[in-house]
């Protein structure tokens, strides 16, 4: 998967800045499974939070792991190569700090689900929201668009990304990209119904896999957790 992820990362800038240099060399290493960003987006997905990046937006990962979020924000910065990222980047950010996601320059901030309750009102309306768990994008209502890619170029990307990682957003929904392919293009007049309960099955393989990445990092909750705060107040309450 590295040596995947070391060719991807080349052919993304290589592709965008129309150069050959990069590359010819490695990328940041992080010891960390990259392919949970791709099981987590698709390539398509994946794609548009890679470029947003490069043109330095606003950007918030939304999980109920936070494994998930450090993970992928991780891996986010390290495609960047040869570039880094330089503003404003907290990959957890806590229930405290949520007012920084209206401040007036660029951001990569990750943040728990249950907190993003609290964090609504502080979102700037120019932040893309990516939701890690339901593979989701939201632009915010001033969201600058961003500059198209050239066709031949960004056709050029997403067919070597479709040739080295296509599977492994299916594989993590115990499916296969022909599956999916196969039953899409049908021409049966149960092909729609079909496809529903594949895609729903699919989800609800990746929603009971998705819930066990912070037990597997052994994170199962933030210091501030709303279900830390339950626990303690049981705790102190008489018996």
């Amino acid at each position: 998967m590295s040596r995947c992820i070391y060719l991807i990362t080349g052919i993304l800038c290589s592709l965008l800045f129309q150069t050959s240099v990069v590359i010819l060399q490695p990328i940041a290493y992080v010891a960390l499974p990259f392919s949970t960003l791709f099981e987590c987006l698709d390539i398509s997905n994946v794609l548009f939070v890679w470029y947003s990046l490069t043109l330095e937006r606003n950007v918030l990962l939304v999980s109920s792991q936070c494994s998930v979020l450090t993970v992928c924000a991780e891996i986010l910065c390290s495609l960047l190569f040869p570039m880094q990222w330089s503003h404003l980047y907290i990959p957890t950010i806590p229930r405290f700090l949520t007012p920084m996601l209206d401040a007036p320059m660029p951001y990569l901030c990750g943040i728990t689900r249950e907190n993003m309750a609290y964090a609504v009102g502080d979102i700037s309306d120019e932040t893309i929201v990516v939701d890690l768990d339901q593979n989701v994008i939201t632009t915010g209502p001033y969201t600058p668009e961003l500059p198209p890619i050239p066709h031949r170029r960004r056709f050029k990307l997403e067919t070597a990304l479709e040739q080295h990682v296509g599977d492994v957003f299916w594989n993590a929904r115990g499916l296969r990209k022909e599956q999916v392919d196969k039953v899409r293009n049908s021409k049966k007049p149960d092909a729609k119904e079909r496809l529903d309960d594949l895609l729903d099955n699919a989800e609800h393989v990746w929603q009971m896999r998705n819930k066990g990445f912070d037990e597997a990092f052994n994170l199962a909750y933030a210091p501030d957790s709303v279900k830390n705060l339950n626990d303690d107040q049981l705790r102190a309450s008489p018996s």
